[in-house]
């Protein structure tokens, strides 16, 4: 379930010619097309979805950079 909502967050992000259902949990988004932009996006959208607030410090692409990344940040931070 948690992984399907970050998929559609991310499906969201990349717009309507994304391939995010058929890639690999462990695929760098940055190769689908998720750039600084759409990082900073993405961390505005998952504090809003989730009631998260992601800290300066641990706001580095690569916590946030395949779909099992964010899944293990949202664990980290209580989301199931």
């Amino acid at each position: 379930m948690l992984e399907s909502k970050i998929r559609e967050i991310v499906g969201e992000l990349l717009g309507e010619n994304n391939q995010i259902d058929t890639i690999d949990g462990d695929y760098q988004l940055s190769n689908v097309g998720l750039d600084s932009i759409g990082f900073i996006n993405m961390i505005v959208v998952l504090e809003d979805t989730f009631n998260i607030t992601v800290e300066d410090d641990e706001l580095l692409m690569r916590n946030f950079a395949t779909i099992h990344k964010i899944k293990e940040y949202l664990n980290q931070k209580g989301i199931a």
